[in-house]
């Protein structure tokens, strides 16, 4: 009888450790995982990186057709802000107007600041002769420069000059009268 309990007691020592086993197993197991990632990044912080002195940039997009008339108000053309370690910033992005600047104004997580400016399009309507240009010219259709504008002006005053018989003076700085 005393190796049948013998085997007993053996067999109960046997399960017990395989039982202990098998609760310190995992815990050891997430223990040592967790020690070896901390120390992991420990060795990371050690590790300084150089300080970020690099500003953001921003990007202004514009329209060559857009323009704003005297008395309304400013629609936004586009921009867009990036930083080298900070990626996308456009959300960052401050802007505000004052007369006819918009300011815009991006800061990084280090601090590095950037501001960029833009001058508003104002049209200048005392360019145009009539309601119907500008209507045409502000719908986009018009698609004349400055210049083109002016010069038209300038030849259509000349015009009204010389057929309400006025003196007109000509580039060399002589006069002629027209009859």
């Amino acid at each position: 009888m005393k190796n049948d309990s013998e085997n007993e007691n053996e067999t109960r020592r046997k399960q017990r450790i395989q039982n202990i086993l098998l609760i310190l197993l995992p815990i050891l197991i997430a223990a040592t995982l967790f020690f070896t990632s901390r120390a992991g990044k420990r060795r990371h912080r050690e590790e300084p990186q150089p300080p970020d002195r690099e500003p953001p940039t921003i990007h202004l997009t514009r329209d060559k057709n857009y323009f704003v008339m005297p008395g309304e108000q400013y629609e936004e053309e586009g921009y867009a802000a990036y930083d080298d370690r900070d990626g996308d910033l456009t959300k960052k992005v401050e802007s505000s107007i004052n007369g006819d600047m918009v300011r815009y104004r991006v800061m990084d997580e280090a601090g590095n600041i950037t501001v960029r400016f833009r001058r508003i399009p104002y049209a200048d309507r005392s360019l145009l002769n009539d309601q119907e240009e500008w209507d045409l010219i502000r719908r986009g259709a018009g698609g004349q420069s400055d210049k083109d504008v002016k010069d038209q002006k300038a030849s259509k005053s000349s015009e009204r000059s010389e057929q309400s018989g006025a003196a007109s003076s000509s580039e060399d700085g002589t006069r002629s009268e027209s009859k």
